[in-house]
């Protein structure tokens, strides 16, 4: 019974990375919590997870759950979205996770439209997604142009149609756990490596509109980090077509 309570609308865990947000950190989780008790969500908990802030988020991250026990702050020195997101998975009390950026750059909506999905075992990964035609956004020129190039490069390596590889998401834990050792990525391309062993693993990806904005400076210059991230899609398409030839998903 308890397993199956796991998959009632509103069981589910937020996974909240963060690195040095301590200027907003206190007032958007405030928010968040703000919503999801005015929408009735009960059974669900918030990982903040904090890898490698120097300023004072940890503080401010525990005295949130001191504050509120359904707030849990995780702690590690490793810095990178990716490490954030597979330390709240490691911790994570519930089968359904959403990640969700602490700088409310999607709107909130998105935690519950992406619920239902899960539940109503429409998809199993959905995003989030800049590029849907119904979503809504506000972001520089510069973004939009290398996030087009990125975007273009992943589905032609990986025979995939997805329209945002970045941004929002949620999934089943259970469904991921069983290719979580290929998610090696401890920055950005953690959601890109998933989506492509998540497609692998024959899950089913949906897309779904958001309002998004996002002018936030980058704490890395856009273009290196780009470069990165295609060199990153390029090494880990050949692991995918060593994989196949191997016969093997193991």
């Amino acid at each position: 019974m308890a397993n199956d309570q796991m998959n009632f609308r509103g069981y589910f865990s937020l996974l909240v990375p963060i690195y040095n947000e301590e200027k907003i950190l206190e007032k958007n989780a405030k928010k968040i919590l703000l919503y999801l008790k005015k929408n009735s969500f009960h059974h669900f908990d918030i990982l903040i997870c904090d890898n490698g802030s120097t300023d004072d988020s940890a503080d401010i991250a525990k005295k949130l759950s001191k504050s509120n026990p359904a707030i849990k702050h995780i702690h590690t020195n490793k810095k990178g979205l990716g490490v954030g997101l597979k330390e709240g998975l490691k911790y994570s009390k519930y089968n359904n996770l959403i990640y969700y950026s602490i700088d409310l750059s999607f709107n909130l909506s998105f935690i519950n439209d992406s619920l239902k999905i899960l539940e109503n075992n429409a998809a199993d990964i959905i995003i989030g997604s800049k590029g849907h035609k119904n979503s809504k956004v506000n972001r520089p020129l510069i973004r939009r142009v290398l996030s087009y190039i990125h975007n273009l490069i992943f589905n032609v390596l990986f025979g995939m149609n997805i329209k945002d590889p970045h941004g929002a998401f949620a999934f089943r834990k259970s469904d991921v756990i069983k290719f979580i050792y290929r998610l090696t990525s401890n920055d950005a391309f953690f959601q890109t490596q998933l989506l492509i062993w998540a497609n692998e693993y024959n899950k089913r990806i949906k897309e779904v509109p958001v309002i998004a904005s996002d002018f936030r400076s980058s704490t890395h210059n856009i273009k290196i980090e780009m470069f990165s991230i295609l060199t990153q899609l390029f090494k880990e398409y050949f692991i995918l077509l060593k994989s196949k030839y191997n016969g093997k998903k193991e």
